[in-house]
């Protein structure tokens, strides 16, 4: 799930559409991995347990964006593409352990946080539902690039690479506020 807050200035020439938009997101995004590798020439039977599981999970807490906006408006409808640069903190956790061929058990963990600065693009349709208040539907494909985790060497020494591409593809929905001047009043003169 993710939600939050946005803000952003538009400029209307004729039909088409221009502007700015910036969001901070939080979220309970979360995946997790596990991996049961058994050594299937070593021990043919399973029967000694040798192999490896790898568990792990990647977190997101908080998100947000920066971005241009540019779209054709059709009487209260807005047709708009948008792309810029994205933000993220996450939370990385990975484990390996089992069995060696020497039959001695093995153990290797990463913990870790990173700030991820990637790029965002998308588009949506806005429609007015008067002066003020507008509903939103957005698709925006998000790519925060690669982190790499590298766990702490266990007792044998032990220790493998963790890489993960950091990719998002995001459907929302949600209303806006437009801050505008009133319009002027009319005046009759007779």
């Amino acid at each position: 799930m993710i939600g939050g807050v946005h803000v952003g200035y538009n400029y209307q020439i004729n039909q088409f559409v221009i502007g700015v938009e910036g969001t901070v997101d939080p979220t309970t995004l979360y995946r997790n991995v596990l991996l049961l590798a058994p050594d299937t020439v070593a021990d043919p039977g399973a029967v000694l347990g040798i192999g490896n599981t790898v568990n792990g999970s990647v977190q997101s807490t908080i998100q947000g964006a920066i971005r241009a906006r540019a779209g054709v408006a059709f009487d209260r409808l807005l047709i708009y593409g948008t792309g810029g640069v994205a933000f993220a903190e996450f939370k990385s956790y990975f484990q390996l352990y089992g069995i060696d061929l020497n039959l001695a058990p093995f153990y290797a963990s990463d913990t870790s946080s990173s700030s991820r600065v990637g790029w965002t693009a998308g588009g949506g349709v806005e429609y007015a539902i008067n002066n003020n208040y507008s509903v939103i539907g957005e698709y925006r494909y998000s790519d925060f690039g690669h982190i790499t985790d590298v766990p702490a060497f266990g007792a044998t020494g032990l220790t493998y690479t963790a890489i993960r591409h950091l990719t998002q593809n995001q459907v929302q929905v949600g209303f806006s506020y437009k801050f505008a001047p009133p319009p002027p009043p009319v005046v009759s003169k007779y």
